[in-house]
C-alpha cells in the first residue's frame, strides 16, 4: 500500500518516505522565507543567565524560600502570604 500527499506551490521541495507512505511537499518561496525568518528571530540562549543559574544550583541556593513561594503561587493560583 502506498499513500501520497502533495501540496502544490512553487520552489522548495521536500520528500519524506516511511515504510508504507511517501509524502511530497512543495513550499513556495515566500512561505519558506517566513519559516527561515521565524527560526532566525527565535529567542537565543542567554549564556550569562545560564551561567548564573548553574552557579546558584551548584552552590545549592537556587531554590530559596522566596522562589518556592512564587512557584507555589503560580501552580495553585493563590498567594501564599
Amino acid at each position: 500500500m502506498k499513500c501520497q500527499s502533495n501540496v502544490h506551490t512553487t520552489s522548495h521541495a521536500f520528500s519524506r518516505s516511511t515504510k508504507n507512505c511517501t509524502f511530497n511537499t512543495k513550499i513556495d518561496s515566500i512561505a519558506f522565507k517566513e519559516y527561515v525568518d521565524l527560526v532566525k528571530n527565535a529567542p537565543s540562549i542567554h549564556e550569562e543567565k545560564v551561567a548564573l543559574l548553574k552557579e546558584k544550583i551548584g552552590k545549592g541556593n537556587y531554590l530559596s524560600e522566596n522562589l518556592l513561594g512564587r512557584m507555589a503561587e503560580k501552580l495553585t493560583g493563590h498567594e501564599t502570604n
